[in-house]
């Protein structure tokens, strides 16, 4: 740690660092822009990665480290390691799994040995008929879920916070009045539309738990009075526990392809993303959907991240500001068709 250059990331308006140690994953999920990269296979060296981790200084502020990007980051034989130094560091750690590799008791030992402090499972849907084709593989559904339920069972009572995610347009009501007559959002068209449409395989799946072992809650009232009361505010929902340290959300998606086949907004208006990204290729990125040569800012295998953001503090601004966007920002912050757009750019120039 000799001369090395130090950076806080809040000064920049970020509080979640998301480092992609390996750019591999072994889905293809329908909803994931992982499947049209380019860059599959890069691998971020470790050095780089322990020392970007060296370089943060924290505050209030700072979230987590994420180890992940668009990848699975449990393909990673290294993975655990990076999890401990960073922990040592006294940051704390969330790494997303998608569970496949569950079936791995190493795997599973290893994950709640290294024992980051928060753990998210992309279940995103369980419906048996449409998960392969959901996720881009050719499994058994029923040994996927075998897996999940083994770690969550070696996983209960661990300091770990885990959190079950499943996925939702939540397209129902005024959501879904708001999605035809304005044109403003729509869902991604792989997973449930509604919540209601998601009941009956989230009670299955937590019945079936509950059988695989009794400790987990799977009182059907008690998944009713949630999913009734799940919205679209996902870092506040208190969720549905099934264990102390485990519990069930319901994630609001997006149109997954948003950034190339969203309509664009004109300027002025800004993005708060809270998320700067660090891809495989080392290549530096200003938001969690961000790939390839999508808004690059540099790269941390030729200068620091300080050097990186200092050189790209402007720019950052003016994506918080909405000026001078690029293309793919405006397409981000756009809506599925033309009338949406148009109908963004309004609702900002009203509420601004």
């Amino acid at each position: 740690m000799k001369n090395l250059e130090t950076i806080n990331i809040s000064q920049y308006g970020y509080s979640i660092l998301q480092i992609e140690t390996m750019s591999v994953c072994n889905m293809r999920c329908r909803f994931c822009a992982f499947p049209v990269r380019n860059d599959k296979g890069e691998v971020l060296p470790e050095d780089i990665v322990y020392s970007v981790i060296d370089s943060l200084r924290t505050d209030d502020s700072f979230e987590y480290i994420c180890f992940s990007h668009f990848n699975e980051p449990l393909l990673d034989s290294r993975i655990y390691d990076f999890v401990k130094y960073a922990k040592n560091r006294k940051l704390s750690v969330l790494i997303i799994t998608n569970g496949l590799m569950f079936d791995s008791e190493d795997v599973i030992r290893k994950l709640i040995t290294a024992n980051p402090e928060h753990i998210k499972i992309s279940l995103q849907t369980l419906n048996e008929n449409d998960f392969c084709s959901v996720r881009g593989i050719d499994s058994s559904f029923s040994e996927y879920k075998n897996g999940i339920f083994e770690f969550l069972k070696r996983a209960h009572g661990s300091s770990s916070k885990i959190t079950i995610d499943i996925a939702c347009n939540f397209l129902s009501g005024s959501r879904k009045l708001k999605s035809t007559l304005f044109g403003l959002e729509r869902g991604d068209p792989s997973v449930y539309n509604r919540v209601a449409d998601l009941r009956d395989d989230v009670s299955s799946f937590f019945n079936e738990l509950h059988d695989y072992d009794n400790r987990f809650n799977s009182k059907s009232s008690e998944i009713d009075k949630y999913l009734g009361e799940a919205n679209l505010d996902y870092l506040h929902q208190m969720g549905y526990n099934i264990a102390e340290n485990i519990s069930l959300k319901i994630k609001p998606f997006m149109f997954g392809k948003k950034l190339t086949e969203f309509f664009p907004v004109k300027e002025g208006i800004g993005c708060s993303n809270r998320i700067l990204g660090i891809l495989a290729s080392g290549k530096v990125v200003p938001c969690c959907l961000a790939y390839d040569d999508m808004l690059t800012m540099g790269s941390i295998k030729e200068e620091p991240l300080r050097k990186i953001l200092e050189k790209r503090t402007s720019w950052l601004n003016s994506i918080r500001n909405g000026v001078d966007l690029q293309l793919v920002c405006k397409r981000c912050l756009g809506a599925p068709t033309k009338r949406g757009a148009v109908v963004q750019q309004i609702k900002e120039k009203i509420f601004k």
